[in-house]
C-alpha cells in the first residue's frame, strides 16, 4: 500500500538545519516508506511517541527524528518536523 507525505510548514524550516545531503537522505527514505509494497509506514524504523498529545511516533534516519502523524485510514504521513537527535524532540 502506498502513503501520501505531507509536509506542514514548520517540518521545511526545521529541515533547512540539517545539511542538504541529510535532507536528501531523508526525502529519499520517506519516499521508500512511503511506496512500499511489502512494508507499512510503522514496519520501518519507527517508534511511537507516548508523551506528545499532536504526534503520533517518529522515523529515526541516522542522526535524524523526523516526527510525524499517521493517518493509517487516509492512508497519509504527515511529516511535523525534521531535527538532529542531540536536539531532542
Amino acid at each position: 500500500m502506498t502513503y501520501d507525505i505531507i509536509y506542514r510548514e514548520p517540518s521545511l524550516e526545521a529541515s533547512s538545519e540539517v545539511t542538504t545531503e541529510e535532507q536528501n537522505r531523508v526525502f529519499a527514505k520517506l519516499s521508500k516508506i512511503a511506496t512500499s509494497e511489502t512494508r507499512e509506514p510503522w514496519d520501518w524504523d519507527y517508534k511511537n511517541l507516548k508523551d506528545h498529545r499532536q504526534l503520533d511516533g517518529r522515523f529515526r534516519i541516522g542522526d535524524l527524528r523526523v516526527l510525524i502523524t499517521l493517518h493509517k485510514d487516509k492512508d497519509m504521513i504527515e511529516i511535523h518536523s525534521i531535527v538532529q537527535r542531540k536536539n531532542g524532540y
